[in-house]
């Protein structure tokens, strides 16, 4: 099966929704692990070229996933290096989706060689799928990564950022001073998706945030009355007395 072979029975699955399709060509033998991702490098460039079509990389990347070998991790941590922006952001979609099921070596070397990335990244929109696919890492370094990127030109940087920042922190322990400050920060964000995203895991996850209320209450309490955005406002109200009543119970 070549290339374009391939293209078509990943869009078919795809457009059928088809997972038995996605586990049968992640099983099959004759497909290479090179093929399938040379079918996601495609598809992602014509993403890159054309904002409207409608064909996505994820089916490709979805049977990369599924087959979970060492040659599909090996072939995305090399893409990072690669000289075609594409072929790197594929990489970094590729490496996104390893978040959270790695052992802490294997997981040490993707989030090493994401980190790197992050420094040598010149095209902005691999830069931001490399800053996605850290966000989903579980490693001890994730926190100090993401709270470096907080005032990040891109909002969809701090997004990635935001959105991560508390869940990255070590679980069972305090959120650092200088963590609740971004929150806070971040709460007072130009962007409504991120306002929407710290609100959201305030709203969700009292039992992290309600130690810390007296720092936050004051930046939700704002946006819960003055945000032009209702999606935040309500979100940031449902906040307010999550943590409420969770800091009564403690």
């Amino acid at each position: 099966m070549n290339v374009e072979e391939l293209l078509l029975e990943v869009e078919l699955a795809r457009r059928r929704r088809d997972r038995l399709g996605w586990e049968a060509l992640a099983n099959d033998s004759r497909v290479a692990t090179s093929d399938l991702f040379e079918a996601a490098v495609d598809v992602c460039r014509r993403r890159a070229n054309d904002a409207d079509d409608e064909v996505d990389a994820w089916s490709a990347l979805v049977i990369l996933h599924m087959r979970e070998s060492n040659d599909v991790l090996d072939i995305a941590l090399a893409a990072l290096d690669a000289d075609d922006a594409r072929r790197r952001e594929t990489g970094a979609d590729m490496l996104r989706e390893w978040g959270g099921r790695s052992d802490p070596g294997v997981a040490d070397r993707i989030v090493t060689q994401l980190e790197q990335r992050l420094e040598l990244e010149r095209d902005d929109g691999t830069f931001e799928r490399v800053v996605s696919a850290l966000a989903w890492q579980d490693h001890p370094r994730l926190c100090g990564i993401l709270f470096a990127l907080r005032e990040h030109a891109s909002s969809f940087v701090r997004y990635s950022g935001a959105a991560h920042l508390a869940s990255a922190c070590p679980s069972g322990k305090p959120l650092p001073r200088d963590v609740v400050t971004a929150l806070v920060g971040l709460l007072d964000d130009d962007c409504a998706d991120i306002r929407h995203s710290i609100a959201s895991d305030i709203a969700s996850d009292p039992l992290v945030f309600a130690e810390h209320a007296d720092a936050l209450r004051p930046a939700l309490m704002q946006r819960a009355e003055q945000d032009d955005d209702k999606q935040v406002a309500d979100t940031a109200r449902l906040a307010l007395r999550a943590i409420a009543e969770r800091r009564a119970t403690l």
